[in-house]
């Protein structure tokens, strides 16, 4: 049993004295998305009684009471469940000396808010309507619909003047049993009708106004409170274009991340470009420090306060190079406190190994795709990579082109060049470009070219290790057959001639390829046990669920 020091002043207000309190909250509910911050509030601090549709189905904790009536009426659902609750429990003889306190589902009280309510018969605490200062009404006679504007925070304060309709309400009302059993919420349309019951309580009984104790009205509803925030805000970092340059094009990470992510309604997410400010903004400020965009990132961090950063790098902050992240940024964070989620996705390279552990400091976990064993082997957590499903999808398109290679194969990718060019030897109708540092598609594009192909190639390896690119889920993702060059690293999340179909060399390609031309019902067979695979198992959600695990 908690106690608390208080007395009552002359004006009702509380000051000290020794008591002790027994509350049980009773909601009204039905929003399921404020379960889990009403449990919070709740938990350990008092009781919580809910009451809800016969036919309501939520999964409370065993220490909820749930009772279940039948909604008979669309209008004033919530009082007319309270008056039943009335009714049936609060008049009960042993529930005499309970207090109880009705919560809407989308209200919330204050951290210590219990810790001040005195086992007094009738309580009125005060209600706080917004933590935005605006322009108001209040009313003087809601009856004769007279009033006036305020101007600030909408506050309902705990006060004998206070005690008119329209300037309170239901949610500040703590009341023992013995005393609510014997009035009703009034059922009027405009939702004044608990109002009406405090004013007729008040001219019955004594009150004791506990005007430091704050209700908060609507907390949960989207949008009203800049305090409250429903989802987690993410900030990522990252490059805007590939490899900072202009000509490029958007980086492949840059939508494959925060739009994987967004698409997820896990978070919030802005994002910060350190090459795109530099191309827009800081190049022109004859360098002046500005054009590092370290204040502007630092401001920004200020503005958001960001629950967690996802940064991707591939270059070293060194100092000269204002479009990566610098350490002085880093550290910044660091001593925020904001978890830091480092993605890797190029870990074969013996490089981006070294600046991996260099960079372990400043970042809170590490995740990585592409090879498995590389990513375990430093202590990451390995991940496929993920796809906004809004753009990698299977789509509507006819799939008229019969294979396609999305990548580069220039210089350096002379393995490529050959098995394309043998497949074009041979009559095969193959479509191929999107090189990333050449005719690179935009992303929509992109997709619908898989969405449009029978089957899609791609190779397996990278600086002479096995990998599993991102082509693969892109791939699978838009519903096309997966013809991959045969990878142990693949294996570990798909099965090959159920999956996808892996070939070995330009030959055996050519073989499998006009097979599966010849054999429609086994081609899309295969295409959509990769698809439901990988919408299922390796999905955004999957990806960012993962990241986000606590």
């Amino acid at each position: 049993m908690t106690t608390l020091n208080i007395t009552q002043n002359s004006n009702g207000d509380l000051q000290s004295s020794n008591v002790s309190k027994k509350i049980t909250v009773v909601t009204a509910f039905n929003r399921k998305e404020n379960l889990k911050y009403l449990l919070r509030a709740i938990e350990g601090k008092a009781n919580w009684t809910v009451l809800v549709n016969d036919d309501f189905e939520c999964e409370f904790p065993s220490w909820v009471d749930v009772k279940r009536y039948k909604k008979e009426f669309n209008d004033n659902v919530a009082n007319r469940f309270l008056n039943e609750f009335i009714r049936t429990e609060a008049r009960k003889p042993e529930n005499a000396e309970t207090q109880y306190f009705t919560l809407n589902d989308d209200d919330l009280v204050e951290e210590g808010f219990f810790d001040k309510i005195p086992e007094a018969d009738v309580v009125i605490v005060s209600m706080q309507r917004t933590d935005v200062p605006q322009k108001h009404i209040v009313w003087d006679d809601w009856d004769k619909k007279i009033g006036h504007y305020e101007e600030g925070i909408d506050f309902l304060k705990a006060c004998p003047e206070n005690m008119k309709v329209g300037r309170v309400g239901g949610d500040q009302l703590i009341i023992k049993g013995k005393i609510w059993k014997n009035f009703r919420n009034g059922l009027q349309p405009d939702g004044t009708g608990d109002g009406v019951m405090i004013c007729q309580i008040a001219e019955e009984y004594p009150i004791t106004y506990v005007s430091e104790a704050v209700v908060y009205f609507n907390y949960l509803e989207d949008g009203r409170w800049k305090g409250f925030r429903r989802r987690p805000q993410a900030l990522f970092i990252g490059d805007y274009y590939r490899g900072a340059s202009v000509e490029a094009g958007p980086s492949e990470w840059e939508g494959g991340i925060w739009q994987s992510l967004e698409s997820t309604g896990l978070a919030d997410v802005a994002r910060f470009h350190f090459d795109k400010y530099w191309w827009e903004v800081g190049m022109h400020n004859n360098g002046n420090w500005y054009w590092w965009g370290d204040k502007v990132l630092r401001d920004r961090i200020d503005e958001l306060k960001p629950d967690f950063i996802i940064n991707v790098m591939y270059k070293a902050p060194n100092g000269a190079d204002p479009s990566v992240i610098s350490l002085n940024s880093l550290e910044y964070i660091k001593q925020k406190g904001i978890p830091v989620y480092a993605i890797w996705g190029d870990l074969e390279s013996v490089e981006q190994r070294w600046l991996a552990r260099a960079m372990e400091p400043w970042h809170t976990k590490n995740f990585a795709t592409a090879n498995k064993a590389i990513a375990e082997k430093l202590g990451y957590t390995y991940l496929h990579v993920p796809r906004d499903p809004r753009i990698f999808n299977p789509g509507n398109f006819k799939r008229d082109t019969d294979v396609i290679f999305s990548g580069s194969f220039g210089l350096g990718r002379e393995d490529r060049q050959k098995v394309l060019k043998y497949l074009e030897d041979n009559g095969i109708n193959l479509v191929k470009g999107g090189s990333e540092c050449g005719d690179h598609y935009p992303t929509q594009e992109y997709a619908d070219k898989y969405k449009k192909s029978k089957m899609a190639l791609s190779f397996a390896t990278a600086c002479g290790v096995d990998v599993v690119n991102a082509r693969v889920f892109e791939v699978m993702h838009c519903g096309a057959l997966l013809m991959n060059h045969k990878s142990e690293e693949l294996t570990k999340l798909y099965t090959p001639g159920v999956d996808y179909v892996e070939w070995t060399d330009e030959v055996d390609l050519l073989n499998k390829v006009r097979y599966y031309l010849e054999h429609e019902e086994e081609r899309l067979s295969i295409a959509a046990n990769g698809c439901k695979k990988t919408q299922e198992l390796y999905s955004a959600k999957t990806f960012w669920e993962k990241v986000l695990e606590r």
